[in-house]
């Protein structure tokens, strides 16, 4: 058990794990789209330097997670979207402060709400694949933006402040030479 928190991977496996448990929380109290899901890909893209590890993280979460849930139509867009996030991370690494991070998360949210209510990649009988069908998913999807642009800003807050909170505890805590 000991040498399994002292692997290089345990903090990754944690942060999995918490992602995974919230995000079926948040579905089951019906707070739609207040997950640490997005928080977790800039968090993944940004600290973790191999990329596949880094891309693995919300996917895996996605995956296990939307087994419990179930899985949908458009799914693909989701995935998608969470791919481009954990590339979006790797732009904070290069600077990482509170602006950028906050910049990411909001770029992030409406990346995923633009990508993922675009009616054309729904079938006619939900949207029509006309401008109007397209107006009228951006406007039944607002109140999920809402909800993601909070819960994600609030993720980004718990995990890279967290992140900068453990570094300086680790620090204090250092045996003295």
């Amino acid at each position: 058990m000991k040498r399994w928190l002292t692997s290089p991977y345990a903090p990754v496996i944690f942060l999995m794990v918490l992602a995974a448990v919230l995000r079926l929380l948040s579905n089951e109290l019906k707070l739609w789209d207040v997950t640490p899901v997005t928080a977790l890909a800039l968090f993944g893209g940004s600290m973790i330097s191999d990329r596949r590890l880094a891309l693995l993280m919300p996917m895996t979460v996605l995956l296990i997670t939307d087994a419990f849930i179930g899985f949908y139509d458009g799914m693909w867009l989701v995935y998608l979207s969470f791919a481009l996030v954990v590339f979006l991370g790797k732009w904070i690494i290069s600077r990482p402060t509170p602006v950028r991070i906050v910049a990411a998360s909001l770029t992030a949210s409406t990346l995923f709400y633009l990508i993922t209510n675009l009616a054309l990649f729904y079938p006619q009988t939900m949207y029509p694949h006309t401008w109007d069908g397209i107006v009228q998913s951006y406007v039944a999807a607002w109140p999920f933006y809402r909800n993601a642009l909070f819960g994600d800003l609030m993720y980004c807050g718990i995990f890279f402040g967290g992140y900068v909170l453990l570094q300086r505890l680790a620090v204090l805590f250092q045996p003295k030479s």
